[in-house]
């Protein structure tokens, strides 16, 4: 999986997609503590062997926290 904190990052990464989309965080992550995944999102997250995060250090520490708590 392949994602990147911008869109601009994304769509510049071959089949890259915004954190956002990915792990499906809101817009609004101060207050969040766990994301709403579909059951097809999160077998599909499970699935994962490899995750690209570009721009990682860009992202704010509640995204990878989300992150981290999949």
């Amino acid at each position: 999986l392949i994602v990147a904190w911008t869109g601009i990052a994304a769509t510049l990464l071959p089949g890259g997609i915004t954190c956002h989309s990915a792990f499906s965080l809101p817009l609004d992550l101060p207050t969040v503590k766990f994301p709403r995944l579909t059951q097809a999102k999160k077998e599909f997250l499970k699935s994962i062997d490899l995750l690209i995060w570009n721009e990682a250090p860009m992202a704010p520490g509640t995204a990878k926290k989300c992150k981290e708590r999949l």
